[in-house]
Order: C-alpha cells, then structure tokens, then sequence
C-alpha cells in the first residue's frame, strides 16, 4: 500500500467532526466507507466516500458487532467497503497514536485481522481550531506488523463544506449507532444530515 493516494469526500470529513462536536464531553467513534482503485499512472487510489458513527459511551463488542454487519449490508447495495476506522479521544493529549487508547487498540486489531489494508484515524481536535492540515493522523499496518503514517489529502473544499455545517449547526442533528440503539428512528447511516448545506 505504499503510495496509496488517500483523499476524503465532504460528507465523510465532516461527519467525523459533527460526531466529536456532539458528543465533545466523551470519546467517539465510527467506521470509514470507500473504495481502492488504480488509477491510470498504476497507483493505488483510496476514497473515504462516507463515514458511519458508532459510539459516544462505552462501547459493547456484541453491539459492535452488530453495527458492523447493518453497515456491510448497506455497503453490498453501494458497491462500497469498511476500509478503516476512526476513534476521537475526549482527551485531546492521547489523540496522537493508538496505543495511547487501549479500546482503539483493540479494534484496530480486529479489523486489520479482517481487513489487511484498513486505514485507522485518530482526530487532534484542537488542531481543527487552528485550520491545520494534520488534525486527521492516519496509520495502517505494514506487513511487518508495524504501524505506518499514512497522509489523507485534505481538500480546501472539505474545509470550506465542515465550516457551512458547524455554521449550520448539522452536529446536533448527528445519530450514532448508539442513538438508534435507544431510538430506532434515529438512522446512523445519517443519509439527510447535510440537505440543507450547498
């Protein structure tokens, strides 16, 4: 996977923000949505198309496990894939590698047994503030078990859209796993949260 150019649509980069923003008083998590391709030049090409929250309180591995299997179907009708994981501390200073979050560590382990090539994201709020480049640290594991850095390009575009929906307020309209565990009506996948943003 060396080489791999990593690019995020919108949607999927303010979700991630949205999910934190909601829940800022506790740790949250979610699942990243895409595709690999090979471009034209040979390279290897991966698109974060979407992002699903999962989490905001302690999270459960039978209900993981469930939401796991609610977003693989929904993943079989868009021809897309679970390609990674993202994970926020509340704690903003253990934010810099999985190993600082013991319950990141897990999952990362998991679904890189399941998934090879699957990218894990850690989020540094406080860079958000500073509109720096970097808030999104990437890894996924080299062949020697090894953790790498990868770069997820962030776009200009993926700013200016995160900025309409925290103007917009769309992170309390946001529902993780864990609402629709205690309200069915509330849709994780969040298909209509950003109608309203242009």
């Amino acid at each position: 996977m060396t080489g791999t150019e990593i690019t995020i649509d919108n949607i999927a980069y303010a979700k991630i923000f949205m999910h934190a923003l909601k829940n800022s008083y506790d740790d949250v998590c979610g699942v990243l949505i895409g595709k690999y391709y090979n471009s034209e030049n040979n390279k290897k090409k991966c698109v974060i198309s979407n992002t699903v929250p999962l989490f905001h309180t302690h999270i459960l591995f039978a209900f993981l496990s469930l939401a796991f299997t609610m977003i693989e179907k929904n993943c079989q009708e868009t021809g897309e894939r679970i390609i990674g994981y993202y994970h926020i501390s509340a704690d903003d200073s253990k934010n810099d590698h999985i190993s600082n979050i013991k319950i990141c560590d897990i999952i990362s382990d998991t679904l890189i047994k399941n998934c090879s090539d699957a990218l894990i994201c850690l989020v540094k709020i406080s860079k958000l503030k500073d509109d720096e480049d970097n808030c999104i640290k990437a890894f996924r594991q080299e062949g020697n078990g090894k953790l790498k850095n990868e770069k997820i390009q962030i776009s200009s575009k993926n700013k200016e859209f995160l900025k309409k929906s925290i103007s917009n307020h769309e992170y309390l309209n946001i529902h993780d796993f864990d609402d629709h565990l205690n309200c069915i009506n509330c849709d994780f996948m969040n298909p209509n949260l950003f109608k309203d943003i242009s």
